[in-house]
């Protein structure tokens, strides 16, 4: 298993809490920390890599009202960087966990958050047949996220 971050410490809480649950898992999970807009370290950290599960940023509703623009171009890119990174790394599955929006769209920051939504389904559609890649969006409550891992990963023994 690998944990791919731009924030150190927050990697470093992570290995703090497996190391506290079981040596053993903690022992096959390698860090990087990283930005997710470098192809090449994001090559290099999916290496061999079978799924990847990543969390889109969290997005600040002031920010997106505040400069709309911006706010699409920061959500954006890593995503698409991601999506195209392991397309050509051959990552069997990718599950994009986006953010949540409230129906009908009302402000800036639902109308983005639905924006993310309907870029990684349309990826997700229009592969190529020589893509082995599958990708997959979810608009998570933590619950759910938690239940995805556990039922895709854990459970058949492939983390």
């Amino acid at each position: 298993m690998r944990a791919y971050s731009g924030d150190e410490e927050g990697l470093t809480a992570l290995r703090d809490r497996l190391q506290a649950t079981g040596a053993a898992m903690a022992a096959r999970v390698k860090y990087y920390v990283g930005d997710v807009n470098d192809p090449a370290y994001l090559a290099e950290a999916m290496d061999g890599v079978d799924y990847v599960v990543y969390e889109a940023w969290t997005l600040n509703p002031e920010t997106c009202e505040a400069d709309p623009a911006e706010a699409c171009t920061t959500l954006l890119n890593p995503v698409n960087t991601v999506m195209d990174t392991a397309i050509q790394q051959r990552v069997k599955k990718l599950v994009v966990i986006g953010q949540d929006y409230v129906e009908p769209l009302s402000d800036a920051h639902d109308l983005i958050s639905a924006l993310l939504e309907k870029v990684v389904v349309a990826q997700g559609r229009h592969q190529n047949e020589a893509d082995d890649t599958s990708i997959c969006y979810i608009r998570p409550t933590s619950e759910d996220v938690l239940e995805l891992i556990n039922a895709s990963f854990v459970e058949r023994g492939r983390v």
